[in-house]
């Protein structure tokens, strides 16, 4: 079977609710390593609902931010997450993932 390792949605026009949607919809695919959703004017709306689908992705390594209009409130929220929600979870929780390599990039321009 045939599993997407990274996905480039840089520039699509996507809303957030389609960033959402494809948060969700590529939960279950556990080859996926990168996900670019880079350039598509992603406010600070998104960030929580974005964080909250994270969880549904164990093998994403790579989430390119770069380019939306996150601002600091966007990009300390992804930063938080990343440094205190996967320290406080047991070692067999869902988010083991985000300490052993995870990264998140987040440029504001």
């Amino acid at each position: 079977m045939f599993e997407m390792e990274w996905l480039n949605l840089c520039d699509t026009g996507l809303t957030e609710d389609g960033a959402v949607l494809v948060m969700r919809a590529t939960a279950g695919m556990t080859g996926l390593t990168t996900l670019n959703l880079s350039g598509n004017d992603l406010t600070e709306e998104a960030v929580p609902p974005l964080l909250e689908c994270l969880r549904g992705h164990p093998t994403l390594q790579q989430l390119m931010l770069d380019d939306n209009e996150l601002e600091n409130d966007g990009a300390e929220a992804i930063a938080d997450f990343f440094a205190t929600e996967a320290s406080v979870h047991a070692p067999s929780s869902p988010l083991d993932w985000v300490l052993p390599g995870a990264v998140v990039v987040v440029w504001l321009c």
